[in-house]
């Protein structure tokens, strides 16, 4: 084994409590990512994601391991991503790291202008017979009949002054209503109203008044319209939408909340991880990840007990291709103006890339025979990972020993030997 020795405290430990989480959901993300390869190899299409963190950039350099000293984690490293948001664990919880921050500067500018955020879910009626690329078609044309229409801009121009708006999608399931995309809204807006004004009140007497339905009645109304002009059901005042300020009546913002707000989704799949151990979810809620976590002992894509893989696929093919949060064209103009511009996932994930070899170092080479074994076991990549992480935790990276991690891949190796099936060319 290749060692490579670097000047890192081994004092820089993290509590207990927390590495044992991380290394927990490390190991998570390695399982359902390999559950999700194996059900995409099965189906037709092209999917970046089956080969993600197996294939080799380049064939000439070993798959070696860097310790990120700013994070304290391990992770391999000359591997290809597939970048995907939607359907890898690994990937989509970099971009999420980055679009956390965009977010958060976005948050700055708006603030250094008196701007407020509010945050607005959009759904509508579904049924369990309700097909989820036909459900994305009705909901998308609705969502642009709302923001887009000539009705929606005058409504929205007597109600709020806006200046633009992100929007977050978001896939859930039951077996009771089957799915449930929705989406996830910040708008922003010139001025700051009360909690009263927002959500109504039956106190006054002037019924006509903004101050007795409130904003959040208004709009309900107007995107019960458009969910009808769609295909869809009509949704009902308390179910169809609603509205949260980002900020109190002292009207401090709370930015931590708009974030956690927009990336919903990916923050909900990366909190399914930490929670999946023992197999209990709510199934009258599932996430994707959850979804695919189901499938694990589904054999066969193509038997119809295979239920959790087959949903799976579907939501594969309906998101591939999607944004998972987008500014709104107005937001771009205003954030373009402001020196802020809208960064793609490709060009987010590669900034990752780029800060993640700036805070790293790399302190583990493998050979070819130990990763083709690593990599055909999801629970043999992610506890090596752990490994390699404590044993760094408690020599420090100066160490040219790391006996966790060697003591494991020598019983690998011994119990498989070099002439195993699991031996595979990637």
């Amino acid at each position: 084994l290749g060692k490579i020795s670097n000047s890192y405290s081994a004092t820089e430990k993290e509590g207990s409590t927390d590495t044992a989480k991380k290394q927990k959901h490390k190991k998570q993300r390695y399982k359902t990512q390999s559950i999700i390869q194996k059900i995409l190899a099965d189906c037709s299409g092209n999917w970046r994601t089956v080969g993600c963190g197996k294939k080799r950039i380049s064939a000439k350099i070993a798959v070696g391991v860097k310790f990120n000293h700013v994070h304290n984690s391990a992770n391999f490293v000359n591997l290809q991503q597939c970048r995907s948001v939607w359907l890898c664990p690994v990937c989509s919880e970099k971009i999420a790291r980055k679009k956390k921050e965009q977010i958060e500067r976005i948050l700055i500018v708006m603030q250094k202008h008196g701007i407020k955020a509010h945050m607005v879910t959009l759904t509508a009626p579904h049924s369990i017979k309700d097909d989820l690329k036909t459900l994305l078609v009705k909901l998308d044309n609705a969502r642009k009949k709302f923001f887009g229409d000539r009705k929606s801009i005058k409504t929205w121009d007597s109600i709020f002054s806006t200046i633009g708006h992100i929007t977050s999608t978001e896939f859930k399931y039951s077996d009771q209503n089957g799915w449930h995309p929705h989406f996830h809204i910040i708008v922003f807006t010139k001025e700051s109203y009360t909690e009263q004004e927002i959500k109504g009140t039956l106190s006054l007497k002037n019924i006509n008044s903004v101050g007795v339905f409130g904003i959040q009645h208004k709009l309900c109304g107007l995107w019960a319209d458009c969910c009808e002009k769609s295909g869809l059901k009509r949704p009902s005042l308390e179910h169809g939408l609603d509205i949260k300020r980002g900020y109190d009546d002292a009207e401090k913002n709370d930015a931590k909340a708009l974030v956690n707000y927009t990336l919903k989704a990916m923050l909900a799949n990366e909190l399914a991880l930490s929670n999946c151990k023992t197999g209990r979810f709510n199934t009258d809620s599932l996430t994707p990840f959850e979804i695919a976590l189901l499938a694990e002992n589904e054999k066969d894509f193509e038997n119809e007990n295979s239920k959790f893989s087959r949903l799976f696929y579907e939501y594969a093919v309906c998101s591939k291709n999607r944004n998972q949060s987008k500014q709104s064209p107005k937001l771009v103009k205003f954030l373009k103006e402001n020196g802020l511009l809208e960064k793609s996932d490709e060009e987010l994930i590669s900034e990752s890339d780029e800060k993640e070899n700036e805070e790293s170092k790399l302190v583990y080479e493998l050979e070819q025979n130990e990763w083709r074994l690593l990599c055909s076991d999801f629970e043999s990549r992610g506890k090596f990972l752990v490994l390699i992480e404590q044993d760094i935790y408690e020599f420090g990276i100066a160490t040219t020993k790391f006996p966790r991690a060697d003591s494991f891949l020598n019983r690998l190796l011994g119990v498989e030997g070099e002439n195993s099936p699991l031996l595979m060319n990637f």
